[in-house]
């Protein structure tokens, strides 16, 4: 991708007048780059545990990470999509039914949606508790 960006670069840089490059040129170069820079990750804020387990600690930082995902990757309309969304729907979509069936992809797009909406909506202690009775079971 940057690549053809600087090939477009250099045909401008051809096209122009010696010394001059174009303002959009420079511009559509500048996006390129911070497009390739990673976002910013939320900070995980403390357990509230006192003196957590190991699995205590996974499980804080998985509903950090759940929690902060679902309102990431929530639309303007109230659905949710966006690679993390479908990460999570391919994940699921691996595991098998209590009938041992996979999973198709519009009963995973649904259980998908409707964690991501209860990770939206309830504290992160909430989900935390979740995920720790989850895995205890």
């Amino acid at each position: 991708m940057l690549a053809k960006r600087a090939e477009k670069l250099d045909k401008k840089m051809t096209a122009a007048p010696r010394g001059a490059i174009g303002f959009l040129a420079i511009f559509e170069l500048v996006l390129g780059l911070l497009k390739l820079c990673p976002k910013p990750v939320d900070p995980v804020p403390p357990n509230p545990t006192p003196s957590p387990t190991p699995a205590q600690s996974a499980a804080w930082n998985d509903a950090h990470h759940m929690k902060s995902t679902a309102k990431r990757e929530r639309l303007a309309d109230g659905t949710y999509g966006g690679p993390g969304f479908n990460k999570t729907v391919r994940g699921i979509m691996k595991q098998s039914r209590r009938d041992g069936q996979r999973m198709r992809r519009p009963e995973a797009i649904e259980a998908a949606t409707n964690s991501f909406a209860d990770a939206d909506n309830d504290k992160i202690e909430n989900v935390y508790s979740d995920i720790l009775e989850m895995r205890s079971n």
